[in-house]
């Protein structure tokens, strides 16, 4: 219940939130993703059976620094932007040495941004990879395909689904970042597919663990 109010609260916030230079959308989005995503993976995590307590807190902290790392990046993407527009408006106010510096501040903004998106990506390939190979490793034990012991279904769709979710989160900041999506566009399509993995996620666990049982 926590997981889906927290959820709603930051999500509702991102939505309702008057962009200014406290606060942002996508501020407030990636630190509700640092509460929900340690919770998704270790959900995830118990589903595939790991139980190791210092595993699963190996795991929640991956997915909460790769959400850290993401909203590093939006926030120096934002100030990129901002020394971008400041010096297009002074450009023929300073001197030429002036605007040499501030273009290297530019690029050296834009260094971080690619170095904190390679970060968490890192951080979402290891997080995933653990999980995968633990899942793996517990099905080769298992015999034949048809074993009783043989995981259902639902943990293959959690499993992989939640993957492809991740997955297409990220690429949405890239494609934001390419200029393929505007900063609306951006943000519905992260309210988009976090509630829909999030409502998924959810059904599938209590459905096939708490109806069926």
């Amino acid at each position: 219940m926590f997981f889906f109010l927290a959820s709603a609260f930051f999500q509702t916030v991102s939505v309702t939130v008057s962009t200014n230079k406290y606060i942002l959308a996508p501020t407030i989005r990636y630190i509700e993703y640092s509460i929900t995503a340690p919770l998704m993976t270790v959900a995830i995590a118990l589903q595939i059976g790991i139980m190791h307590t210092h595993t699963l807190s190996m795991l929640a902290m991956f997915s909460w620094a790769c959400m850290m790392a993401r909203l590093c990046c939006e926030k120096t993407r934002e100030a990129k932007s901002i020394v971008i527009n400041k010096l297009k408006v002074i450009k023929d106010d300073i001197s030429a040495m002036q605007l040499t510096k501030g273009n290297k501040v530019v690029n050296e903004l834009r260094k971080v941004v690619f170095f904190t998106q390679t970060a968490s990506w890192v951080m979402l390939g290891i997080t995933f990879f653990i999980l995968i190979d633990a899942f793996h490793a517990s099905q080769n034990t298992c015999g034949s395909v048809n074993a009783p012991e043989n995981a259902p279904e639902f943990i293959w769709a959690i499993l992989y689904g939640e993957l492809l979710f991740f997955v297409l989160i990220s690429f949405m900041q890239i494609l934001e970042m390419m200029g393929a999506l505007s900063k609306q566009q951006a943000e519905l399509s992260h309210i988009g597919l976090s509630l829909v993995s999030k409502i998924i996620l959810g059904w599938l666990i209590y459905g096939a663990n708490f109806v069926q049982a």
